[in-house]
């Protein structure tokens, strides 16, 4: 809302209704503060008399009680520091605190008359609460621009200068001035707020399509993520619940948010040493898109499904598929075989306890060889691991008797932990990579955009300016519909209730703030 924000956009200019918010903010800040700075009253005779005989003994010197030094003869009320002093003075006389208890005390009528004038003086020029009149602290303003507006991820820029604290409390009014630097900052982040709320039109953009030839070579994957180059293909051997476990694209991501064309060309790969069963259904090859250099270890059922296809496991030929999908502007693709044998139970990330005690139980030699090596020596990679194991294996010293062979491990690990989940995944891993079963990706080729879509972003910008402006009903005029939506909104930021008058001229600047405006839209009126 321009009540808050202010924008610019063509020629240079600065909207009325933050012009006119911030002038009366001027004005009441002049007229208040010139209020206050009022010349150093005299202390009237018998005060000074009485604080003389009563306070001077303990509260005068180089070095006064409690830093409170009474041996003055004025009071400048302009002064933070001498109002305070003397708020502390009628504190302490109203309760009875001053002078101490062991010391010779004034008379009621003397104390009360102390009392009466300091509370005389001190309603006539410290306002109610005795507190500045302040902007909002950086927190404050912060949480006030979330609630109003439903921006829960709204952050204070850190280029925002810090706010001052005083005795250690940042919510001061001596403290939360406004200065012209200050403003500046306010100035753009509001205009930050309100382009989000009530964002300018923007020119239509020209779909611009281009041909990416990704190819088997420019997909990757976490070091040690189930994938990866075997000779000129992409060999995924991984069915892991998290994105690391796909192939992502090293040099693509969306330039624009639209429809891209894809064509991938993929092959089973099976060999006669496979551990495994050589397979019958199908591989089942599913596509998904997240955002680039984010959620690489998110689990796939929180990323965006885009295609799937089947496989068929017959090696006779190559198959290839094509699909047309939607990505976002900074998003890519990844490719996944998501029903291999090592495989999550989702929604967890890791490999499948079943899976790792089938391996266990179904080779008996390669589970002492596994407790025998278990991740070989710090820094061990995953063809390494595999070697040793192998040796270990073909060496004729294994105790295919030992009890712990008769059961699964109590502890399975995981993660970074040196443990059985580890050591089974990684030497599984290799042998699905050298022998099979996985799923080979021969080429990748995407084209696009071939047509524009609305981006994320866009979607939750319209979708929070229609929840702040409502519905508007068929029929309803722009001036009718600018004062619904300010009758909701203005009450929540005054934080009290909008006299109609009030209301309409603001309503009434809206409508000037519109005719401005080539579109003459509401948006803009309210901005």
């Amino acid at each position: 809302m321009k009540l808050l924000f202010v924008r610019k956009r063509g020629i240079s200019r600065f909207p009325v209704l933050v012009a006119r918010l911030f002038y009366w903010l001027s004005i009441f800040t002049a007229v208040f503060v010139g209020s206050r700075a009022f010349a150093a009253e005299r202390l009237p005779e018998n005060a000074r008399s009485l604080i003389d005989r009563f306070c001077l003994d303990c509260h005068s010197g180089d070095d006064p009680e409690g830093d409170l030094d009474l041996e003055v003869d004025s009071i400048s009320w302009s002064d933070a520091n001498s109002t305070l002093l003397w708020e502390r003075v009628h504190s302490a006389l109203s309760k009875g605190e001053m002078p101490p208890s062991d010391s010779v005390q004034p008379s009621g009528k003397d104390r009360n008359e102390l009392v009466d004038w300091l509370s005389r003086d001190l309603a006539k020029h410290v306002p109610v609460g005795g507190t500045w009149p302040r902007r909002l602290n950086r927190a404050e303003y912060q949480n006030t621009i979330r609630d109003l507006f439903d921006l829960s991820d709204f952050e204070v820029s850190d280029s925002f200068p810090a706010d001052d604290s005083i005795e250690g409390f940042d919510n001061v009014g001596e403290g939360l001035i406004l200065s012209p630097p200050l403003f500046a900052q306010f100035l753009a982040m509001a205009t930050r707020v309100a382009d989000q709320i009530l964002p300018p039109l923007s020119a239509p953009k020209v779909a611009v399509s281009r041909d990416y030839n990704v190819g088997a070579a420019g997909l990757s994957t976490d070091k040690g993520g189930g994938a990866g180059l075997a000779g000129e293909h992409f060999r995924i051997a991984s069915s892991r619940n998290m994105a690391s476990a796909a192939g992502w694209p090293s040099r693509f991501e969306a330039p624009e948010s639209g429809v891209y064309q894809f064509e991938i060309e993929v092959s089973p790969f099976q060999t006669d040493r496979m551990f495994y069963s050589r397979r019958s259904d199908p591989f089942e090859l599913a596509i998904y898109a997240r955002r680039n250099g984010e959620q690489y270890y998110d689990r796939f059922e929180d990323l965006r499904e885009i295609a799937r296809f089947e496989v068929s496991p017959s090696q006779d030929s190559n198959q290839s598929f094509s699909h047309r999908f939607e990505l976002y502007q900074g998003e890519v693709f990844g490719v996944r075989w998501s029903n291999g044998p090592a495989y999550s139970d989702p929604p967890v990330r890791e490999f499948s306890t079943n899976f790792l005690a089938d391996r266990l139980l179904k080779d008996r030699r390669f589970y002492a060889a596994m407790l025998r090596v278990k991740g070989g020596p710090r820094g061990t990679t995953q063809s390494e691991l595999y070697t040793l194991v192998e040796e270990a294996r073909e060496r004729g010293d294994l105790d295919l008797e030992d009890p712990r062979l008769d059961s699964l491990p109590k502890v399975w690990g995981g993660g970074l932990s040196d443990a059985p989940h580890n050591w089974i995944k990684t030497y599984v891993l290799e042998e699905l990579h050298r022998f099979g079963p996985a799923l080979d990706v021969l080429n990748v080729r995407i084209e696009g955009p071939v047509e524009l879509v609305e981006n994320e972003q866009a979607r939750i910008r319209r979708e929070r300016t229609g929840a702040f402006l409502g519905a508007r009903a068929p029929g309803v005029s722009d001036s009718d519909f600018i004062e619904t939506v300010l009758a909701r909104i203005l009450p929540r930021i005054f934080r009290r209730t909008v006299s109609k008058e009030e209301l309409g001229s603001y309503v009434q600047l809206s409508l000037e703030q519109m005719a401005r405006d080539q579109e003459s839209r509401v948006d803009e009126g309210l901005h």
